[in-house]
């Protein structure tokens, strides 16, 4: 039998849902939108095979021996055992896909003003659209000795589907979350001859994997998650369309939402955490720029010097608890004292309905995450529940201040948790001692 002779085939199948807005750009702006989603020819919106191959690819070599993952997906150099990829991963066409427009502002850190020209808008398509995912692996007979590698890794990609992958532009701000459901994996060994029936008929083999929620994490990941209540207002503003107006609707701003949920979007998230982050380094020691780009990533001025982000927040989406209520406003001139003509305006932010009831959960995560970077989010942790920091807009009257209510933090195959007694923030004494320390190494690192 030859090398290149085919003894087998795996097929992985399952239904796709978008979880959160995914942004798979094509790089090309309309001149109005400054990044368009990626289309078929029949124009709906599709994810790339090559964006699911890339991701898969990461996850593997990061949890897996490297040699055994070049194998499955493949690799280019000058040495003779170079070759094609195992996989094809077929495009994924999205239905019941609905686009909105998401913007963003790039902040200056030290006045928390926008940057000129920050400003952006990109397409993406809303959390809800659906799709099938099929994925193809051939098996030859030059690779049998690694088969039984191969089928674990391949489980473990099916289990990583179920689990979600992040997938498209924006993925360290909560973008581009897909997950699978009723995942299958089907192998057909065509050394047996019912295995080989089964493909040439189309019907399922004998060996079939039915896979689990069970996701690859990289070494050393910080994760918290933080029960929040809103303390006063909050709107994340997007404008009213005016064409859209009845007498009844006369709000200048609203606050965001996907599809029926209010939502604080992860870009807010993550913005909100670097400006605090580069408050707290300034104030606590001899921090250089390197160490918040090494954390959170950057991209110079001309977009050739970049560094992938290792922070990654969540949207946040707020499903009850919360109503929307009119506020007006009148614009005052600042030299006589009286209202300005035609300055009275209405806002439409939401409040909660219940003080001190969880509405929404954050989620806070650092891959490779240092004892001094862990410091660093429990500092930005304390921020947030104490209300040291605020989301979205009119932060000048109070709006966008939250309430800690309960936090679960995981680092080093440790778990802690921290509760909310008596306005202050309470956790167990064996905790509080390994917080301290993290807390304690992030100083001296600044001081070094």
């Amino acid at each position: 039998m030859s090398k290149a002779s085919i003894i087998g085939k795996i097929r992985i199948m399952g239904d796709v849902r978008v979880v959160s807005p995914l942004a798979i750009s094509t790089g090309q702006s309309d001149g109005v939108i400054d990044s368009m989603i990626m289309r078929n020819g029949n124009g709906q919106p599709m994810i790339p095979g090559t964006s699911i191959a890339g991701v898969l690819r990461h996850i593997i070599r990061a949890n897996y021996n490297t040699q055994i993952a070049d194998l499955i997906f493949g690799y280019i150099d000058d040495k003779p055992e170079a070759h094609q990829s195992m996989i094809v991963i077929d495009d994924i066409i999205l239905e019941n896909a609905e686009l909105v427009l998401r913007d963003g502002v790039a902040i200056d850190g030290i006045t928390g003003t926008a940057i000129q020209g920050g400003k952006y808008d990109y397409e993406a398509v809303d959390r809800g659209a659906i799709g099938k995912i099929q994925i193809e692996i051939t098996l030859r007979q030059q690779w049998q000795e690694h088969q039984e590698k191969i089928q674990e890794i391949v489980k473990a990609i099916a289990n990583q589907l179920v689990s979600g992958i992040n997938l498209g532009g924006h993925t360290s701000k909560g973008l581009g979350q897909v997950n699978c459901k009723d995942v299958k994996v089907y192998f057909y060994d065509f050394t047996q001859p019912q295995a080989l029936n089964a493909w040439l008929s189309g019907n399922t083999p004998p060996t079939v994997y039915k896979a689990v929620p069970k996701a690859l994490v990289s070494k050393n990941t910080f994760h918290m998650d933080i029960d929040l209540a809103i303390k006063g207002a909050l709107i994340i503003g997007t404008e009213t369309d005016i064409f859209d107006k009845d007498e009844q609707s006369k709000e200048n701003k609203i606050m965001l939402k996907s599809g029926t949920d209010y939502v604080i979007p992860g870009t807010s998230v993550k913005g909100v955490i670097r400006k605090q982050a580069e408050y707290i380094c300034r104030h606590a020691g001899c921090y250089s720029q390197d160490f918040l780009n090494n954390l959170m990533g950057y991209t110079d001025k001309t977009g050739k010097i970049s560094r992938k982000s290792r922070l990654h927040t969540q949207e946040v989406y707020l499903k009850q608890g919360v109503k929307a209520c009119d506020q007006t406003h009148v614009r005052i001139d600042r030299f006589t004292g009286g209202h300005m003509d035609s300055g009275l305006f209405t806002d439409q932010p939401i409040w909660q309905e219940k003080p001190y009831v969880k509405v929404m959960t954050m989620s806070i995560s650092v891959e490779e995450c240092t004892q001094a970077e862990a410091g660093l989010m429990l500092l930005l942790l304390k921020d947030i529940w104490t209300g040291q920091v605020a989301f979205g807009g009119d932060k000048a009257v109070g709006s966008g201040v939250l309430q800690g209510l309960e936090a679960r933090i995981s680092y080093n195959n440790q778990n802690m948790k921290l509760k909310q007694e008596n306005n202050k923030i309470a956790a167990a004494p064996e905790t509080q001692c390994l917080l301290e320390e993290l807390v304690g190494e992030f100083v001296r690192a600044g001081e070094a």
